[in-house]
């Protein structure tokens, strides 16, 4: 609080009467008069601010505005039976609105009694304080020399400002002279000590209701962030539970049906056999477009997930999205469709991820399809091409669908089996959308079936030529300007190096090279490595980043050291797949780099690049 008075030397009045009119009133009755007047505005004061405190603890609120309203009056009223023959008045400006001063409260005391303003018949001048008039602070200054008036600043803080005003209605026109009345300097002094020590008082008040609200609005604020971490905390968990469940079916079915071939010998002949291989290879493809998911969302929220553009094929990839959830539609007699527009062909986007965001809407669409159909429509209109994903199934109720795109949020539904999804293709789709300058929209009606349509921009697509769309067709590597011949063509003793601590994926990785026709050799560790190396030099190394002991990054750095080795092709695998690895391997003098899980026909595909055209060429 910062207590205040400007011009206390003007305007003096010419006595302080308390509640008495006699100027030869004892000194000790005057100071007993004050002492129970700030005693009954303490009283009053304490009163208010435990109201405030007992409102924010059992509401979490207080009603700011009010409060100032009741310490105010309580003050103007209890100083104004303390002093006579004056007009009090309290000027507030709300710094945050105007900076204009309004007349809030307003009294006036005569001989002990108190009356508003309003209501208050007045001259002229003392009527310029009624509640409601205004003032510029000037103006109040010009009342100074007016009315005369006494400003005491009362309180200020980051939104209101308030001055007590006081009028002296003195019946003697001039000051009076030195000896004229008794007690005359004594009573002023104790006026002032009067005035300052209730401004303090109401200061104080307002001070403390300041910080109760603040300390309720600060409880609010934790309250509601409160929830929000709750409410995410259960999504996680969810999420979780969600997740376990997603990967355990398929680790199920992987483990159980691995067991039975192991159990009843491998034929290849028996059909049935084929069905669990099927079976174990679809489970694991479904593990690792869960994970794949996961990691997506991460690196969109980071900011690190990259989007190429090159001409995409519409049909093409429309139709590969319905093929991928063909079985799952069969399964429940559900019809797949097609439609394309006629002007509609290719479409500037990122392949891999447009037929992520078509898969995620068609998974979708089939899981909470009972019956009829499910379809893909292609339009264009304007600069825009417009990718819908139609269903006739249970539709969404207005109300679930402000949640559709939030992470880890599922939509409830009895027909569908508890715990199914981790509910992050929403999300996932929405945000790879943005990324791509387009946006995603949903219509839905209950019982009759839901649409979502993603719209991306068209306009590169216009410029696209027949070579543009030959040059999309699948076609063989090329080295040397050749295309690169299939591994049956190869010399059978194209050397391979594989360094890989893992025993498992060693003999998944020597198993399949050397059915391509690739002489491998493996080794576990650095030492390994290097023996190997002495010996004799492979035509490729494939190196394992993660490796017990050593950094895989840092062995190819030592390799690209010795010069007899710094034209070696190498291939850089690794289980991570963080934003930036395949760089990062790249410059630690990787050639290329694989991620695993391995894709196989993506392995054959990239070492088919580092071996010899001819293998006539070989020595």
């Amino acid at each position: 609080m910062v207590l205040s008075r400007l011009n206390s030397s003007e305007h003096e009045p010419s006595i302080f009467m308390g509640a008495s009119n006699s100027p030869t009133q004892s000194i000790w009755d005057l100071q007993l008069c004050h002492e129970q007047c700030l005693g009954t505005l303490a009283h009053q004061l304490s009163a208010t601010v435990s109201a405030a405190l007992e409102a924010a603890t059992q509401n979490h609120y207080v009603d700011l505005a009010a409060t100032h309203q009741s310490i105010l009056e309580a003050f103007l009223n209890t100083l104004g039976q303390a002093l006579d023959q004056a007009t009090l008045a309290i000027a507030t400006c709300s710094t945050t609105q105007s900076s204009e001063y309004v007349i809030d409260h307003a009294v006036l005391t005569l001989g002990g009694v108190l009356q508003n303003l309003k209501r208050a018949e007045l001259s002229d001048k003392a009527a310029q304080l009624a509640i409601g008039r205004t003032f510029s602070f000037q103006q109040l200054k010009q009342l100074q020399n007016d009315l005369p008036i006494n400003l005491w600043q009362i309180s200020s803080s980051q939104t209101e400002i308030n001055y007590l005003i006081i009028h002296w209605h003195s019946p003697i026109e001039q000051r009076p002279v030195n000896g004229t009345y008794r007690h005359s300097f004594r009573q002023t002094h104790l006026q002032k000590l009067l005035i300052q020590r209730a401004l303090h008082q109401a200061g104080a008040a307002l001070k403390q209701v300041a910080m109760i609200a603040n300390l309720c609005e600060q409880q609010s604020q934790l309250i509601t962030q409160n929830q929000v971490l709750e409410q995410a905390n259960q999504r996680k968990s969810q999420f979780l539970a969600n997740t376990s469940h997603e990967i355990r079916t398929p680790l199920c079915s992987i483990l159980g049906f691995t067991h039975l071939l192991k159990e009843q010998g491998y034929d290849p002949a028996d059909d049935r056999q084929q069905e669990y291989l099927n079976i174990i290879l679809s489970s694991g493809q479904h593990l690792l477009a869960l994970i794949n998911d996961i990691l997506d969302l991460s690196k969109v929220e980071a900011n690190q997930l990259d989007i190429l553009h090159e001409p995409v094929d519409l049909h093409k990839i429309c139709q590969t999205s319905l093929t991928l959830v063909k079985e799952k539609a069969r399964d429940k007699g559900l019809q797949l469709r097609l439609e394309i527009a006629p002007e509609v062909d290719f479409l500037l986007a990122d392949p891999l991820r447009l037929k992520q965001m078509l898969f995620n809407l068609l998974s979708n669409a089939v899981k909470f399809t009972q019956r009829g159909t499910v379809g893909v429509r292609v339009n264009a209109s304007d600069n825009m091409v417009h990718l819908t994903v139609w269903d006739t199934g249970m539709g969404i109720p207005s109300e679930k669908r402000q949640m559709l795109f939030r992470p880890y949020a599922q939509l409830d539904d009895e027909s569908i089996r508890q715990g199914e999804g981790t509910g992050l293709g929403l999300a996932l789709t929405q945000k790879l959308v943005e990324l791509h300058g387009g946006s995603i929209t949903v219509f839905s009606r209950v019982n009759y079936g839901t649409q979502f349509t993603i719209s991306l921009p068209k306009a590169p697509v216009c410029s696209i030529t027949e070579s543009d769309k030959q040059a999309q067709a699948p076609s063989k590597p090329v080295t040397n300007g050749q295309p690169v011949p299939a591994a049956a063509d190869l010399e059978p003793k194209f050397p391979i190096l594989l360094v890989e601590d893992n025993d498992n994926n060693a003999r998944l990785l020597t198993t399949y090279l050397n059915k391509l026709g690739y002489s491998t050799v493996w080794v576990a560790n650095e030492s390994e490595m290097w023996q190997t190396l002495e010996r004799s030099q492979p035509a490729l190394i494939l190196m394992d980043v993660c490796l017990p002991h050593t950094d895989g990054l840092g062995l190819i750095q030592k390799i690209r050291a010795i010069a007899e080795f710094q034209t070696l092709p190498i291939i850089a695998q690794t289980a991570l797949a963080m934003a930036g690895d395949r760089e990062t391997c790249l410059a630690a003098g990787a050639d290329a780099y694989l991620a695993k899980p391995f894709d196989l026909d993506k392995l054959a595909h990239l070492v088919a690049q580092f071996a010899p055209v001819d293998s006539r060429d070989l020595v």
